[in-house]
């Protein structure tokens, strides 16, 4: 029993961590929409009694015409916030309609249709189903990574800019403050304009001193 459990699945759930298997499951399916690798792991969690109570956030939608990426994502934040068997039940189902290129299951071709090609997948409730195959092109999954690596670039490269900004003010800073400092001689210096009256008045005391 649990022979292909993952040792760092199991750790987390004698440890209890909730809030760390909420990550792990919510990956889960990304990797292997068919859950195969994971159905160990989701056993033991539930004999072990680690999944939540569940709460109804985003509305489910059952019509599986309706499942798109925008209700992955959703799914997945909702299972961050509670990890119930309820929701990752659903998301087995919603996921093998959105990934099937990634599903390491057989599927069935039905006849051709003009200008494209669907496929049959039977749901984890035995439900049939008709999508068409997602491809490179078409894979929203992929797109949205896509955007997120793309996000993480820029966000880099404007820390980066901040960095080389905040570099060339304190280099700014330090030349104007060291011009303070190696000018005090200046700043010390007698006026031009009262030399003449320095000098009078040492040629006065000079003069008293050698009569």
């Amino acid at each position: 029993m649990y022979e292909h459990m993952h040792e760092d699945v199991k750790k987390l759930a004698d440890a209890k961590n909730v809030k760390r298997l909420r990550y792990v499951f919510a990956d889960c399916l990304d990797v292997d929409p068919s859950f195969r690798k994971f159905e160990d792991d989701f056993q033991y969690c539930r004999d072990q009694g680690i999944f939540e109570a569940h709460e109804e956030l985003t509305p489910r939608r059952e019509d599986p015409a309706t499942w798109d990426m925008d209700y992955w994502v959703a799914l997945k934040g909702n299972l961050l916030q509670n990890l119930s068997v309820e929701r990752l039940q659903h998301m087995r189902d919603v996921a093998k309609v959105l990934f099937p290129v990634q599903l390491q299951t057989a599927t069935t071709a039905t006849p051709s249709l003009p200008n494209e090609t669907h496929v049959r997948e039977t749901t984890e409730s035995g439900q049939t189903i008709f999508r068409k195959p997602i491809t490179p092109e078409n894979d929203k999954n992929a797109q949205v990574k896509q955007k997120i690596a793309e996000a993480k670039r820029e966000l880099e490269k404007e820390n980066q800019e901040m960095k080389a900004r905040e570099a060339s003010s304190q280099q700014l800073t330090y030349r104007r403050n060291g011009k303070r400092v190696n000018s005090p001689k200046k700043a010390e210096g007698v006026p031009a304009g009262m030399l003449v009256p320095i000098i009078i008045v040492a040629a006065i005391i000079l003069y008293l001193l050698l009569k």
